[in-house]
């Protein structure tokens, strides 16, 4: 008969199990490292676009807001102009920013081997600045959908990010009207879409990359539901803000939401010079942000930062909020004002049953868009002379690679 040695068995599944973590590990800093060779390729072009001549320290600060920071714990944020390497090789247009990071290894170091280099790569260049509608999911079918009676009118320019041949998507009595529309991959159309997509084109950065994401701390409230009237100032909210029946107004100000929002019953929400941060925390995951049953919502970003919000952004949800799915949602016949950008860039948004949009400038930015039930999405002209930073979207720039 033969024995089983025991204490072999358990070494090899330790050793499979440790290979296994640090392998995760590998993967999630080199996500990390790409998100930031993409910042800071992305940050140090804006900043060029801008005529700032420290165009280098700008992307490598904008990497540091994405996670590594030059020189630190042996990582190094190369940025340069034109590239050494790739299609852009010798394009004075194009700046390259290349990323390495050490990475310690718990379970491989018992063998000997304690740490391993994770590098990431990004190039950009100059694109159109006239854009202010983003579906940015790069792979997805209909990250960008009208249908169902839907209709986008959209006063800028729009970029739809996929490659997929379906990207664009239009049905059942939608239309989309907008200055430009750009698609990386393709579009079909049973519906209205004007003027017709440029398709083929380089697929896009996150265009607001460069804004510095809000931290979650400690909750200032808990589970904050409403049903009269209230007035509420700036903090963290954790377990989130329920309005049912209610009329409410927002101080100007940050505020940090953990579990969400809903917002129904015939609501009335207002809120001038206001950012609502949607993040986790204190208990509470993201939640999603609802907006629905008749509500009256009139909100409008700040002009400049003296409140704590930041100019111009009216919803930012955590960039580390991963899902394809449409946790922000308007509906139910709401009736919702917004002046400033909705910024969700690895999330959806849908609009439906008569969600009707305005506002003197309005922005969105998703993981992808959908405009149907009848909803209007009216996007104006952009006109940001309020603000005192300037345009959010700060300039056109596009990752080539």
């Amino acid at each position: 008969m033969m024995m089983v040695n025991f204490s072999v068995v358990l070494l090899t599944l330790l050793i499979f199990a440790g290979f296994a973590i640090d392998t995760g590990n590998l993967q999630l800093h080199q996500r990390i490292a790409q998100r930031a060779a993409d910042a800071a390729a992305v940050g140090a072009q804006y900043e060029r676009g801008r005529g700032d001549t420290d165009w280098v320290t700008a992307g490598r600060s904008d990497a540091a807001t994405n996670g590594v920071t030059n020189g630190v714990n042996g990582a190094t944020v190369t940025v340069v102009s034109p590239p050494t390497s790739g299609s852009y090789s010798g394009n004075s247009a194009a700046i390259q920013a290349v990323v390495t990071q050490n990475v310690q290894l718990s379970f491989l170091s018992l063998l000997h081997v304690s740490t391993a280099t994770v590098g990431a790569r990004a190039v950009s260049q100059p694109g159109s600045s006239n854009f202010c509608v983003y579906a940015l999911n790069g792979s997805n079918s209909r990250t960008m959908m009208i249908g169902g009676g839907g209709t986008g009118n959209i006063g800028c320019d729009l970029f739809v990010n996929s490659s997929s041949t379906s990207a664009l998507h239009a049905d059942g009595g939608g239309s989309l009207t907008a200055g430009a529309i750009q698609v990386v991959g393709n579009y079909d159309n049973s519906g209205t879409i004007s003027p017709t997509p440029t398709t083929g084109v380089s697929a896009s950065a996150d265009p607001l990359v460069y804004e510095t994401q809000p931290s979650f701390s400690s909750c200032t409230y808990s589970n904050t539901s409403i049903t009269s009237t209230a007035t509420l100032n700036p903090g963290t909210y954790c377990g989130g803000i329920t309005v049912s029946g209610g009329t409410v107004t927002l101080n100007p100000g940050l505020y940090i939401i953990t579990g969400g929002i809903n917002w129904n019953s015939s609501s009335h929400v207002t809120g001038s010079g206001v950012t609502l941060f949607f993040t986790q925390g204190g208990g509470s995951s993201y939640g999603q942000v609802t907006i629905s049953g008749a509500v009256a919502v009139n909100l409008t970003a700040p002009n400049n930062s003296s409140s704590g919000g930041i100019p111009g952004i009216l919803m930012f949800g955590d960039r580390n909020w991963v899902s394809t799915s449409q946790n922000v949602n308007f509906n139910g016949s709401s009736t919702v004002t917004m002046q400033g950008v909705l910024y969700f860039p690895h999330t959806g948004v849908i609009f439906s049953a008569s969600a009707n949009i305005g506002g003197s400038y309005f922005g969105l930015v998703a993981d992808n868009i959908t405009i149907n039930g009848g909803a209007t999405v009216t996007v104006p002209t952009p006109n940001y002379s309020a603000l005192t930073t300037g345009a959010p979207f700060k300039s056109g720039v596009v990752l080539a690679e």
